[in-house]
């Protein structure tokens, strides 16, 4: 098996028969034997423990004893009108403060504030009297308090600029200043 004309060597015939292995491969090792399988049926049952026999249970009476009658007891009263809230430690309207000062605070700039104010701060003023009686924190009503007084300061003042403007302005309007103003500004344009 020479190589051929342009140096290649030349290919082996894979389908040849392939040489004998050198040395001899040990057999394989036997496994060990199974044991006989066991024969299908019922199993044995263990036998069954023997209890002592039951006392012998008391006759039945033929009639029952008359059953006892419970006692009755009156339902509890209705409570007078208003008397089963509890004691008025002035909760209510101490919130009812807030909200009024709040709401007046807001329409105070438009000028009727005031009067959520007013009412706002009464509230307040009643409900810290009744949370004093019952030694309870009023920090409800006093936060009511305070934004009512702004709310009451803040509206009137709102007021009197507004009727003071309103006043200015009518004013101007009939001197003539202002429609001399508005024709110089005409003119302008």
């Amino acid at each position: 098996m020479y190589p051929d004309e342009f140096g290649t060597p030349p290919v082996e015939d894979y389908n040849a028969a392939a040489p004998a292995p050198e040395a001899p491969v040990p057999p394989a090792p036997v496994a060990p034997p199974v044991p006989p399988a066991p024969e299908y049926g019922p199993a044995p049952v263990p036998p069954a423990p023997q209890y002592a026999p039951a006392p012998e249970a008391p006759a039945p009476q033929p009639y029952a004893p008359a059953p006892q009658p419970q006692p009755q007891y009156a339902p509890a009263p209705y409570a007078p009108e208003g008397q089963n809230a509890g004691p008025d430690d002035g909760k209510g309207m101490g919130i009812a403060s807030l909200v009024l000062g709040a709401v007046g605070f807001i329409l105070s700039f438009v000028g009727i504030g005031a009067i959520a104010g007013i009412i706002g701060l009464i509230l307040g003023i009643s409900a810290k009297k009744k949370s004093a009686q019952y030694s309870v924190t009023s920090g409800l009503s006093i936060a009511g308090i305070v934004l009512s007084i702004i709310a009451i300061f803040i509206g009137l003042l709102m007021l009197l600029i507004g009727g003071s403007l309103a006043s200015i302005f009518n004013g101007l309007n009939s001197s003539g200043y202002y429609s001399a103003i508005v024709s110089h500004l005409a003119s302008i344009c």
